[in-house]
C-alpha cells in the first residue's frame, strides 16, 4: 500500500442485502519523527561515536520505523495487522494502514534520501523522507580520533647511500580506509628517536626499523621496517600482467584485460595473481608480497602495493586493476 488514493469495496454477506459499495480514501504520507524511529550508525544505536575519516566521516545509517498505528479513530482490536482498517469514528480520510507490530526497515533511496554535514569532531546525517514518507530528521554523531593501526601503511625500501642519514628519505605513505592519502607531518610523523638503523650509513640489504605515529585526528603508532637496497634491485619499473586460477589452471591476462568482479566484499589479490617482469625475466611469486590494497570495496579502479622480499629484488610496485560491476 502506497500513499495516494486507495479503494475499498464492500460486498454484502447477508441474504437480506445485495450489491457492492465502493469507497475511495486517501492514504497520507507518513511524517518521519524521531520518536517513531530506531536509528543505527555503523551498526550501533545512535549516540555512539564513529572514527575520523579523511575527507569526512560519513557512517552507514540504518533506519527502522515503528509499525504501530498512531492514527486517531481506530480501535487496536478492530483490524488485523497488515490489513486495511475501517474507522470506529470519523470520516473516510481517517482510513489507514498498519503493518505488524514492532519496526520495519526503511530503504535508503526509496523511503528516504541521506545527506551529511561533517566537521572534525561532529557530524550530522540528514534524513529526508521520500515515496511514502515526508519530513526531515537530523541524526547527530560524534567523531573520535582514528587509530593509525587500522589504516593502510605502505613503506618503500631506500637506495643505499654513503651519506649519513640518507635512509630517512625513505617513502612512507599512509592511506585511510576510504583510500585517501594522509599528509606526512600533519596526520602522521616519525619521531626523532623513531629511526633504528644499524648505523648512520646502513649497508646494503640491512634493515631499518621505524616508528610511525599518528597526529591530529589520528593517534596510535606503528612499528615497521624497510630495507636498504641497491638501485638495480628495484621492481618499480617492472612490466605488469595478471593471472587467475580458473577451470583447474592459471589463465594469463594483460594489465588492460584483467578485471575482478564486485562481490559486495572487499576484492583481494595475492602475489599468485601478479606477474612482474624485470629485464625480460619474470620475478618469482615467492619474491613478491602484497602489502596493501585500497579502493577495493566498490566497482571502479583499485590500487595494490606489491613489495619485493628477499635479497635479489627490492622496492615497491604500485599496480592498478579494475573491479567490474556485478
Amino acid at each position: 500500500v502506497n500513499a495516494g488514493t486507495a479503494t475499498v469495496i464492500f460486498s454484502s454477506a447477508s441474504k437480506d442485502y445485495y450489491g457492492k459499495k465502493t469507497v475511495k480514501f486517501k492514504i497520507k504520507k507518513r511524517t518521519l519523527k524521531t520518536d517513531d524511529l530506531k536509528t543505527y550508525v555503523d551498526g550501533k544505536p545512535a549516540g555512539y561515536d564513529v572514527a575520523y575519516l579523511k575527507g569526512g566521516a560519513k557512517p552507514e545509517v540504518d533506519l527502522l520505523i515503528s509499525t504501530v498505528s498512531t492514527v486517531s479513530g481506530f480501535s487496536s482490536s478492530a483490524y488485523a495487522a497488515g490489513t486495511l482498517a475501517v474507522p470506529v469514528s470519523g470520516n473516510q480520510t481517517d482510513y489507514g494502514y498498519r503493518s505488524t507490530e514492532g519496526y520495519k526497515n526503511l530503504v535508503s533511496g526509496k523511503d528516504y534520501s541521506l545527506k551529511y554535514k561533517v566537521y572534525p569532531r561532529q557530524g550530522y546525517a540528514i534524513v529526508k523522507g521520500k515515496g511514502n514518507y515526508k519530513g526531515k530528521v537530523t541524526i547527530p554523531y560524534s567523531i573520535h580520533v582514528q587509530d593509525i593501526n587500522n589504516l593502510h601503511l605502505v613503506i618503500d625500501d631506500v637506495n643505499h647511500s654513503k651519506k649519513a642519514g640518507r635512509y630517512k628519505k625513505v617513502k612512507i605513505e599512509v592511506y585511510d580506509l576510504n583510500g585517501r592519502k594522509l599528509k606526512k607531518n600533519k596526520d602522521f610523523y616519525v619521531p626523532k628517536d623513531g629511526w633504528l638503523p644499524e648505523n648512520d650509513t646502513p649497508s646494503e640489504n640491512s634493515t631499518v626499523n621505524v616508528e610511525i605515529k599518528g597526529k591530529g585526528m589520528y593517534n596510535g603508532s606503528i612499528d615497521a621496517s624497510f630495507r636498504v637496497i641497491n638501485r638495480s634491485q628495484r621492481i618499480n619499473k617492472a612490466a605488469v600482467s595478471f593471472r587467475k586460477y580458473e577451470n583447474g589452471g592459471w589463465i594469463s591476462y594483460s594489465a588492460e584485460d584483467f578485471g575482478m568482479s564486485y562481490t559486495g566484499a572487499p576484492v583481494t589479490l595475492t602475489n599468485e595473481n601478479v606477474v612482474l617482469v624485470k629485464n625480460e625475466v619474470a620475478i618469482p611469486q615467492a619474491y613478491l608480497k602484497v602489502v596493501s590494497i585500497i579502493n577495493n570495496t566498490r566497482s571502479g579502479t583499485a590500487t595494490m602495493f606489491v613489495k619485493a622480499i628477499g635479497n635479489e629484488y627490492g622496492g615497491l610496485k604500485k599496480i592498478k586493476f579494475r573491479i567490474n560491476k556485478r
